[in-house]
């Protein structure tokens, strides 16, 4: 009689990567700020051409509010293409209280091959004019547009940013933060202080190792 030998798989545990989407609206007509992907990474399901949120992977040994600074890069430099500035516009609610370690929220997962992505993602507001943002990092990502939450849910949308805003959308999160914001101006607060420079914490953060 042949004995069957049994033999245990151990499967390796799969690599995981954390990203941050960050979700800014207009609170005057509900739109979306999103970008055009520049280059494609598969790992991340990034395609060039498809719509999308500003997104980015966490590097090694970085804070949430340094990977928030990476996908700020994705959206915006610190004036606009008139030469206006940004950050005296981005403001978030009481709902985040604000502290930009606060306005950051667990989302969802990914499973890609022979690795997890970690979705969080971030929402603010942008109450100021409204002109084309030009992002710093324009080699990942260019031609910003308002776009409504209904249209990225349907057109060519990368997939974190379809899955982020049907996460914010139908949780009833959206609806939330813009009744907030209309009916207590008062507790709005801006997301960063007046001495704060996106391209200087950009480009500090960019000495960090990939991860």
């Amino acid at each position: 009689m042949l004995e069957r030998e049994i033999v245990n798989v151990i499967e390796a545990p799969k690599k995981h990567i954390l990203g941050l989407g960050l979700v800014i609206i207009n609170p005057n007509n509900g739109k979306i700020w999103t970008v055009t992907e520049q280059k494609d990474k598969p790992k991340t399901l990034r395609i060039k051409g498809q719509r999308s949120i500003p997104f980015e992977t966490m590097k090694i040994d970085e804070t949430p509010f340094e990977n928030l600074m990476g996908a700020m890069a994705e959206a915006f430099d610190d004036v606009d293409i008139n030469g206006k500035g940004v950050r005296q516009h981005l403001v978030d609610h009481i709902y985040c209280m604000g502290n930009p370690k606060n306005i950051i929220t667990p989302a969802f997962s990914i499973d890609i091959n022979n690795h997890v992505v970690d979705c969080q993602y971030a929402v603010m507001f942008y109450d100021g004019e409204d002109f084309p943002f030009r992002p710093l990092n324009n080699e990942e990502v260019d031609d910003g547009k308002w776009v409504s939450p209904f249209v990225l849910l349907c057109e060519n949308t990368r997939q974190f940013a379809q899955m982020a805003i049907s996460n914010l959308f139908f949780c009833g999160l959206y609806s939330e933060l813009l009744d907030k914001y209309f009916q207590s101006p008062e507790q709005r607060q801006l997301v960063f202080d007046r001495n704060f420079s996106i391209r200087e914490t950009y480009y500090k953060r960019e000495l960090k190792q990939d991860n």
